[in-house]
Order: structure tokens, then C-alpha cells, then sequence
């Protein structure tokens, strides 16, 4: 496990599978790229949306 991945929970409403391949999240002022992203469903109504994110490096991102 590295440091610099991270587990996002998000809310029902905010469909981030929407988002680009370049979509990012800032947080206390760091940069985030999703890795992995999923929408979370019972039946056909979505409950939550979950991803794991990468830390921007200082050079950039990797291509992990």
C-alpha cells in the first residue's frame, strides 16, 4: 500500500463516473485522479459512488 492512494465514498448525487478520464478532486489543496471508479446499486437506484484516488506528485502524475 502507498501512501499516496486513497478511498473516496461520495454521495448518491454526484454521478462521477460523468466525469472525464482528466476529472480530478482538490481537497486541502491537493490534486487527486480517480484510478478506479464505481457507482454502488441496490436495484436500480444508486446508493453511493466509491473510487480510489492518486495524490498528484510534485512531477506530475503517474501513469500507474
Amino acid at each position: 500500500m502507498s501512501a499516496d492512494y486513497f478511498t473516496y465514498i461520495g454521495p448518491f448525487d454526484r454521478d462521477i463516473d460523468a466525469l472525464s478520464e482528466k476529472g480530478y478532486v482538490i481537497c486541502d489543496g491537493r490534486e487527486y485522479t480517480f484510478k478506479k471508479k464505481q457507482k454502488v446499486s441496490i436495484g436500480d437506484k444508486v446508493q453511493f459512488y466509491w473510487a480510489v484516488l492518486r495524490q498528484k506528485t510534485e512531477g506530475g502524475y503517474d501513469n500507474i
